[in-house]
């Protein structure tokens, strides 16, 4: 009798979203040690968290991440966004959406 991972929903995720995860862990819950072990600021790490958390989420419910959220996610994680400019960029994208469902 054993358990099979495969049908875990963290099994959705990719291999560095587990390793932050393990990471996250082992930094005892503690986002500053995250950043640390990453070599990010807090804000950063914490932007990356959002997005883990959001993925996570995602796979939970079965659904596939957001395609805007997960390019965002990406240009933050490179340096080539900011955690406050990611955040305009999503509130003007989903902003935008509600005007068009209005």
């Amino acid at each position: 009798m054993g358990f099979d991972l495969s049908k875990h929903p963290l099994a959705c995720l990719e291999r560095p979203d587990l390793d932050m995860i393990v990471e996250f862990v082992l930094q005892s819950g503690s986002i500053k040690g995250l950043s640390a072990s990453y070599g990010v600021s807090y804000p950063t790490m914490r932007q990356r968290l959002d997005e883990l958390i959001e993925r996570t989420r995602a796979a939970l419910a079965g659904r596939a991440p957001d395609p805007l959220r997960e390019a965002v996610a990406r240009l933050v994680a490179r340096g080539e966004l900011t955690p406050g400019g990611a955040r305009e960029v999503l509130d003007a994208a989903r902003n935008a959406a509600q005007e068009v469902g209005q």
